[in-house]
């Protein structure tokens, strides 16, 4: 704490009127203090007086000659170095011999870098002038930061967000759907919503943890790039021991919208149906699924028909495009693809089913398969029709 000069503690008094005294012409004088009634100086002529407070034999060395009521007679031992000798002060000098009570402290941490980046023309002075050219560039957004102002860049969307409630990151600020909804198990799809592969573009669906294609296949290539077999004959399409694809009766608009048609060897050629990462959906993958949307565990293994309305969940509504007679609330977009037979025929049947198969065989020449039928709520899990049957394919993405 910095001396103070008009505070003088008691006992420094009485030690220093105890011990010496100064005389009329100004001459501090040594030794015992000996009041005699006719207030003589003390008996031993002493050393000089000393007035000046900061000096070396000053007030902070009791006694030592200093008399602040006596004109300074050159008593005074100046070559001390006076200062703050707080080393937590700003001003802190490590060359002080005593406290000069001169210490500044910091009011705050900012430092006058960090307050001159405030410093808005660079005149090395925060002021007026930088006030305005703040106020000037107020409500000025570059979001992207590209240096072109929000309101005039076409790569900034102003108000864009998420406008659906359902999704995960809804944005109730935003007025502008720009897409980038997600919805519960977004992490199942690696955050992605569609995919592209062997160039066409697919949406995806989670049900539970799993992420599916909510499109049928309409892929022409295995995943390694191979051409698939097209263009049989019924009878080349009926016998044939080799993965197979084919259009419903070659149709453009038919492929666009519901996809291609695969024989059940294409669905098991090790080149892979699905991109790589993906697969088709075994039987038991497609009623984990079913299980999801509400059929009995104690009823899922049962062949033909089971549960209540999962058929009306899975397929496409009458306000989709393209449309179907369910209500889609699933999201799987089930579609009446239609299918190709088997042997003896092979050619393209009309009904008004989807067809859909998995990747579990059930015998030499069958595998298991769903059927969204027209006239049920329910979906159907069969497994009697030839391996050489064309059905419509959906993709899994693969376990971590």
């Amino acid at each position: 704490m910095p001396f103070n000069h008009s505070f003088v503690p008691i006992a420094l008094l009485f030690l220093c009127s105890a011990l010496c005294t100064s005389d009329a012409i100004g001459q501090a004088c040594v030794g015992e203090y000996v009041p005699d009634g006719d207030e003589m100086p003390c008996g031993e002529p002493g050393i000089p007086c000393c007035s000046e407070p900061f000096a070396c034999n000053g007030p902070n060395s009791p006694c030592n000659n200093y008399d602040p009521d006596f004109q300074d007679t050159g008593g005074c031992d100046l070559s001390c170095t006076a200062g703050c000798m707080d080393e937590e002060a700003e001003n802190y000098d490590a060359g002080a011999d005593y406290e000069d009570g001169t210490c500044v402290y910091s009011t705050s941490d900012t430092t006058i870098c960090e307050l001159l980046t405030y410093d808005g023309n660079g005149d090395g002075m925060v002021n007026y002038q930088d006030f305005l050219g703040f106020l000037s560039a107020y409500g000025v957004a570059d979001l992207d930061g590209d240096c072109i102002e929000d309101s005039v860049d076409d790569n900034v969307c102003i108000g864009c967000g998420c406008t659906d409630p359902d999704a995960d990151n809804y944005d109730p600020s935003a007025s502008v759907d720009d897409g980038s909804c997600y919805y519960p198990g977004f992490e199942a799809c690696d955050g992605l919503t569609s995919l592209n592969f062997d160039g066409y573009e697919y949406e995806l669906i989670v049900f539970g943890d799993e992420c599916w294609f909510a499109e049928n296949l309409r892929s022409e290539h295995y995943s390694n790039g191979h051409e698939i077999l097209h263009d049989l004959s019924n009878t080349q399409w009926a016998t044939t021991e080799l993965g197979a694809q084919a259009i419903w009766d070659d149709d453009p608009i038919w492929l666009a919208e519901k996809g291609r048609l695969y024989n059940w060897y294409a669905v098991m050629d090790s080149r892979g149906l699905c991109p790589n990462g993906w697969h088709v959906p075994s039987d038991e993958e497609w009623m984990a699924l079913e299980i999801v949307l509400g059929i009995p565990f104690t009823e899922v293994y049962n062949i033909g028909y089971r549960g209540t309305d999962q058929g009306v969940q899975m397929k496409s509504s009458p306000e989709d495009s393209p449309p179907w007679n369910g209500s889609n609330s699933s999201g799987f977009s089930g579609l009446n693809g239609r299918y190709r037979a088997g042997p003896p025929l092979g050619g393209f049947a009309i009904d008004g089913n989807g067809w859909y198969w998995t990747s579990t065989g059930s015998g030499t020449t069958t595998a298991w398969h769903r059927r969204l039928y027209q006239g049920s709520d329910q979906i159907s899990r069969m497994n009697n029709l030839n391996t050489n049957c064309g059905f419509s394919v959906r993709c899994l993405k693969n376990s971590e």
